[in-house]
């Protein structure tokens, strides 16, 4: 069975800006892309408020968005946020991308482990120990 993933915020900045990964993490990333990349509507918010130092940056990340699969507060994600909420300390937008996790089945790919960390259903990859 294949995992799915979702791209948190911050390792979407690492991959396309080809820094901090070692050349196994990023095919490894590449191939993730090649079968479908998940972002949540919060990454896309994050990264598309993030104050480029180019506009082909911008542009970069862009295309990225438009060929990932954005996924939507819902029902389910409301109620799973909820849930995280009263149960960890978490920040609402890192509670969210949590809980489009847990409601997609997804593995959330993120280098901000710590923050997650106490969120018992969340399954988590830190690309970086590639």
């Amino acid at each position: 069975m294949a995992i799915n993933y979702l791209f948190d915020s911050n390792i979407v900045i690492y991959f396309l800006g080809g820094f901090g990964l070692n050349e196994n993490a990023l095919k490894r990333l590449d191939n993730i892309c090649k079968e479908g990349q998940n972002i949540s509507v919060i990454s896309k918010l994050e990264l598309l408020g993030f104050n480029f130092i180019s506009e082909s940056d911008e542009n970069e990340m862009k295309e990225f968005i438009g060929k990932s699969v954005v996924h939507f507060i819902n029902e389910e994600i409301e109620k799973e946020t909820i849930q995280i909420r009263k149960a960890v300390k978490i920040k609402l937008a890192d509670a969210i991308i949590a809980a489009t996790c847990i409601a997609n089945d997804f593995t959330l790919l993120t280098r901000n482990v710590d923050d997650f960390k106490e969120i018992n259903r969340l399954k988590i990859v830190n690309p970086f120990v590639w």
